[in-house]
């Protein structure tokens, strides 16, 4: 199902937004490419809000416990069993969607 989540303008360059839809946390990734990626929000170590932690490229960095996520893909560069599930994003006349099934 695809879901309108917001604005263009509401998702600034290196910065994570966090969205709850149908009962799920999603991390919108913003990249310095200005290209959009979407994925779980939760850390899967201790399930900590991924959206609070720093940035760096195309990583994020869990506030808890510093776990390290690729954003684009999903993979957790400190455990390879942690991946996070990603979901297909795309920006519109100005608005951006969410397709809300994992990939």
């Amino acid at each position: 199902m695809e879901i309108r989540i917001g604005a263009e303008a509401e998702f600034a360059r290196g910065r994570v937004e966090r969205r709850s839809l149908l009962g799920r946390h999603i991390a919108i990734f913003r990249r310095a490419d200005g290209s959009l990626a979407a994925s779980e929000a939760s850390c899967r170590h201790q399930n900590a809000d991924l959206t609070a932690g720093t940035c760096e490229g195309d990583i994020v960095t869990c506030p808890r416990h510093g776990w390290r996520y690729n954003m684009v893909t999903g993979e957790c560069l400190t455990e390879s069993w942690a991946r996070l599930r990603t979901f297909r994003i795309w920006a519109a006349d100005g608005d951006v969607f969410l397709d809300t099934t994992p990939l």
